[in-house]
């Protein structure tokens, strides 16, 4: 009796490790570059606060409203860069639409831009 469910034990695992390895459990994915590879590491590293825009909003205007004078510190371009990620791509800010600005922390944990 210890010999057969022995038996049936192997057996069994011997037909899972078949189906495992019919199935396709290998996801390849292209190989990215090196800029690809920064923008997911900032994505998680990257902290927002939820701003309703006002009428005459631009993006720049939000983000100074959140950071203060942040623009002193950081490239225009690494703003807008931050914030299409945050919020995909835009043309204009439409009043009362909720935006993810982005909110710049300097190592010490305190906000950047402000005294």
């Amino acid at each position: 009796m210890k010999r057969t469910v022995s038996l049936l034990c192997i057996l069994l695992f011997i037909v899972s490790i078949y189906n495992d390895l019919q199935k396709t459990s290998i996801v390849t994915e292209p190989a990215m570059d090196s800029s690809e590879v920064f923008h997911r590491k900032e994505v998680a590293t990257l902290y927002y606060i939820k701003v309703v825009a006002q009428p005459g909003d631009t993006m720049l205007t939000l983000v100074e409203r959140v950071n203060g004078n942040i623009l002193n510190e950081k490239q225009i371009e690494e703003v807008q860069e931050d914030f299409e990620i945050l919020n995909g791509s835009f043309t204009t800010i439409s009043p009362k639409k909720t935006y993810k600005v982005p909110f710049y922390i300097n190592k010490k944990g305190l906000q950047q831009g402000n005294p």
